[in-house]
């Protein structure tokens, strides 16, 4: 798509805004402080942020400028967007502006402006939508769709949308009950819930091929798009089961064993690795709805209970005490203490069972590991 084209402010010199940009990374002290001081009056432009982000797709402009003015403009929303707790005042008429092209303007820059905008695009949202910014939803939903529904696909486009999405509707997870919280779920949920089920199905399909191909790179792209797919889903489910989930409840708990079975030794992560491989961070999320399932959903997850217990423990009993695997242990760990605690406990109550949790996860997980000795050291 092609960004729409974003009105520059009059009072700003772009050649001078260029310049202050470039110099707040510069290793001098003092050119820094001059350039910070130049921006902090240019901001109280009628139109800076406008200014700024059309420097996002101008010609000529270096890599280093463009990241600079992506964190300048990021910073500029979480700072001044919310006009009760700012001493900077972005006009009704610039903010519509933004909303209007921000999220074109995102798909046509590079994967690290893209970071910077995607907070942004948060940030805007948690004061303006949906009442403010209808459009948004909307285009979100087509892009991904567009993105991940028709070939080529592209898997990093749909996880980028995804990761948008997410950061908007991760709140829901923590926030209290409301009439105000419900009908924008009920938004939400009227346009995102049945592409989204389409989205999953389709990717978990494209997973096979992508490992057949025997590209790790392919498989990453694809698992990272799953990942982002299933945290949605999460999102969408953490206040209340929605009528349609209820309903394709089987399709999504299918899909999760598929994921919880899933193994691909070209993206294991190395002992020494600390960050986790991308497989552990899927089917961490993916534990991590079982447990929200099974602490406030328990009868309607109770027909897959068996299975999705099965195949978490198993996994959790196959990983090894490398600190890569921490996040999905504890998910895991997390799960089984929740149904542990359900009236489904005596799936634990086997003699067998128990001497297994005591050999295979407390006692190896009670070990002090070398990583932490040296981190003992360090202190």
């Amino acid at each position: 798509p092609r960004a729409t084209h974003i009105k520059r402010d009059r009072m700003a010199d772009p050649a001078q805004l260029s310049s202050c940009l470039a110099q707040t990374v510069n290793p001098d002290a003092n050119a820094r402080k001059q350039a910070e001081a130049w921006l902090e009056q240019f901001k109280k432009s009628p139109s800076a942020a406008t200014s700024v982000l059309t420097l996002l797709t101008a010609d000529g402009q270096p890599p280093h400028v463009k990241q600079a003015a992506a964190v300048f403009f990021k910073n500029m929303c979480k700072r001044h967007w919310d006009a009760e707790a700012s001493e900077v005042t972005i006009g009704e008429d610039v903010k519509q502006q933004v909303r209007d092209n921000l999220l074109s303007l995102f798909l046509v820059v590079p994967e690290s402006i893209q970071a910077q905008l995607s907070e942004a695009i948060s940030i805007i949202a948690s004061h303006d939508f949906p009442e403010r910014w209808q459009a948004l939803l909307p285009a979100l939903v087509q892009q991904t769709g567009a993105a991940l529904g028709v070939a080529p696909k592209d898997f990093k486009k749909g996880t980028a949308l995804l990761q948008i999405g997410h950061s908007i509707f991760q709140r829901y997870r923590h926030e209290f009950k409301s009439d105000e919280l419900y009908k924008e779920i009920k938004y939400v949920l009227e346009l995102f819930q049945e592409p989204l089920l389409q989205l999953f199905s389709a990717t978990l399909a494209d997973l096979a091929g992508a490992q057949a191909a025997g590209g790790a790179a392919g498989c990453k792209l694809v698992v990272d798009t799953l990942t982002k797919l299933v945290s949605v889903a999460h999102d969408l489910c953490a206040q209340d089961l929605p009528e349609y989930f209820e309903d394709h409840l089987a399709e999504w708990m299918n899909g999760f064993v598929e994921l919880l079975k899933y193994s691909n030794p070209a993206l294991a992560a190395d002992d020494d690795d600390a960050e986790p491989a991308p497989t552990s961070v899927l089917q961490a999320a993916v534990v991590e709805s079982l447990a929200l399932y099974m602490s406030k959903y328990e009868e309607e997850f109770q027909p897959f209970l068996g299975p999705c217990l099965g195949h978490a423990w198993s996994l959790l009993t196959s990983t090894s005490l490398a600190p890569h695997h921490d996040l999905l242990v504890t998910t895991s760990v997390r799960f089984l203490t929740t149904v542990a605690c359900s009236v489904h406990h005596h799936h634990f109550a086997k003699a067998e069972v128990l001497n297994e949790v005591c050999h295979k996860i407390i006692a190896p997980n009670m070990q002090l590991l070398q990583a932490d000795e040296e981190l003992f050291e360090d202190q």
